[in-house]
């Protein structure tokens, strides 16, 4: 074992010939593909008189990776601790939950036609099982991530602004809701007012703001904008849409001209925009607002 790096060791379960074999084949195909695979089958090449269960014990803990093909038989004597493959549990058993990357579970039968509760050993319960023949179809593409600790997808980054979204204002309890066009109207341009005055008082373009630009007013006017103008311009758009039978198609073309300049002033708020990607407020709208409202 002295001049041995096992990069990886195979743990299985001689079922019958035919299943050493595809093992065997397993294991080259590891070997081409760059990887220092290990298994019984080929210490038996290399040495002689010496006891391969006991060499496999050697060879399991210090390996990187351990990859445990699955199968009934195997099951049967992991759980009975039986043989080479029960000794090699005992190792894998006391490992496994202090090294979890290490193993893999592996099975040549298909899962779409074979009972995951007949592979797994006890202790191995809700571990994910690598099925190699729909592995194969992506070109064993979840293996080698596995094998070389290689992420399949490349997240990104978590950001460290947080996308937040303003509350939206809740709706006055009315017993006697707006009715007539004129009503909805009035309210509106109430509310209209008093953006507009919030606006011209704190707004980017306020006396204060131009008057000593590294005053607080900028902070206040995101504080405004927050919890009030874009909770004003919600409730307008709310109050609108749950009474879209009193406009005109006139009145809806304009009103959805407020809409899009809303919603824009609302995502300029959370993550700032070009200023060409937040349409400018739409004076017809407050002209109609107000010549319906009088």
């Amino acid at each position: 074992m002295k001049n041995i790096e096992p990069e990886i060791a195979i743990s299985y379960s001689q079922d019958t010939q035919s299943h050493i074999e595809q093992v065997i084949s397993f294991a080259n195909f590891l070997r081409e593909k760059g990887y220092a695979c290990f298994m019984d089958m080929l210490l038996k090449q290399n040495e002689t008189s010496i006891d391969f269960n006991e060499m496999m014990l050697k060879l399991i803990p210090v390996a990187k990776k351990v990859i445990i093909i699955l199968t009934p038989n195997y099951k049967k004597k992991a759980e009975n601790f039986e043989g080479g493959v029960g000794k090699e549990y005992r190792i894998i058993n006391d490992e496994i939950l202090r090294m979890d990357n290490k193993y893999l579970l592996v099975t040549f039968l298909p899962l779409s036609t074979t009972s995951i509760s007949t592979l797994l050993p006890h202790g191995l319960e809700g571990r994910e099982i690598i099925d190699l023949n729909e592995d194969q179809k992506n070109g064993f593409e979840l293996l080698f991530s596995k094998l070389s600790d290689t992420p399949i997808y490349l997240f990104s980054p978590v950001n460290s602004k947080k996308i937040k979204t303003a509350s939206k204002l809740v709706k006055p309890f009315e017993l006697n809701p707006l009715n007539t066009k004129k009503e909805i109207f009035a309210c509106i341009k109430k509310i209209l007012s008093e953006n507009k005055q919030l606006l011209m008082q704190y707004g980017p373009n306020s006396l204060i703001a131009l008057s000593n630009p590294i005053s607080t007013s900028s902070e206040t006017w995101i504080s405004i904008k927050a919890n009030t103008i874009i909770p004003n311009n919600n409730y307008i758009i709310s109050l609108l849409e749950d009474n879209m039978n009193i406009l005109s198609q006139y009145e809806c073309d304009i009103f959805y001209k407020f809409k899009i300049h809303a919603n824009a002033f609302e995502r300029n708020q959370i993550e700032r925009q070009d200023s060409e990607a937040v349409p400018c407020f739409p004076l017809d709208f407050e002209k109609m607002i107000y010549k319906e409202a009088e």
